[in-house]
């Protein structure tokens, strides 16, 4: 079986997101923001057209993680 070129390309973009997140500044204010929404009992939902492991890598590199309640991102090809 010849899986082609996909799953390669994929595991590139992904490979890029995250190198790309790695080194992103957090936006100015946003923390304050995410911090306002927790304490007055919202939950803070992070929508992305990168992938999950970006978002993910982003958010423990700034300390945002245990500001999000919800990651909603592309998930891999393999579950498209």
């Amino acid at each position: 079986m010849h899986l082609g070129t996909e799953p390669f390309l994929e595991v590139e973009r992904i490979l890029r997101e995250v190198a790309a997140a790695g080194s992103a500044a957090p936006v100015a204010g946003a923390e304050e923001v995410m911090r306002a929404c927790g304490d007055s009992g919202r939950t803070v939902a992070v929508l992305s057209t990168s992938s999950g492991t970006a978002v993910e890598t982003y958010l423990g590199r700034n300390g945002l993680r245990s500001l999000v309640g919800a990651v909603v991102a592309v998930p891999p090809a393999s579950a498209r």
